[in-house]
């Protein structure tokens, strides 16, 4: 899981053989380039993303404890006879968002700055970045376009 957060934050970059920064690579970038033979797959391990990473062990169990306290005294308030305010009900409500954003982030790497390059065997045919998405709303504005062009000198109108 470390190296699919690490890829997704770019941690890759390609190069060229000469070294020039071609660009950050997304998984569908690695998936097409090593398919096709222009790059092996990158071979990082996971204890060498574990040293780019800006948060410690300690950090992560402060957040658990801190939302393990809460819970414990909320649960001690209706326990002692204490009334639980809606304020604290809808705290509890986030810590269990806490605890499953720490659950699943845990070995997730921060803030990478130096990215790991991944060099081309050979030249490119096509752009190293995959197509933009098009929206419903792009492809009908197209097929506007497309039909104002079929005839000559009309006016384009949108709207």
């Amino acid at each position: 899981m470390t190296h699919a957060f690490y890829l997704t934050m770019g941690g890759f970059v390609l190069k060229d053989p000469s070294g020039k920064r071609m660009g950050v690579l997304s998984h569908h970038d690695i998936k097409t380039l090593c398919d096709d033979g222009y790059i092996d797959f990158p071979s990082i391990s996971e204890d060498e993303i574990n040293d780019k990473n800006k948060t410690d062990g300690l950090s992560k169990c402060i957040v658990v404890f801190q939302t393990t306290w809460f819970v414990v005294q909320f649960v001690a308030r209706p326990i002692k006879g204490l009334a639980v305010t809606e304020l604290e009900v809808v705290t509890l409500a986030t810590c269990s968002l806490t605890a499953m954003m720490c659950y699943f982030w845990w070995y997730k790497p921060m803030d990478i700055q130096f990215q790991t390059p991944v060099y081309l065997k050979k030249s490119l045919p096509f752009s190293p970045t995959p197509p933009t998405p098009v929206s419903p709303l792009d492809e009908k504005i197209q097929e506007k376009v497309d039909d104002a062009a079929d005839v000559e000198g009309s006016t384009l109108i949108l709207l």
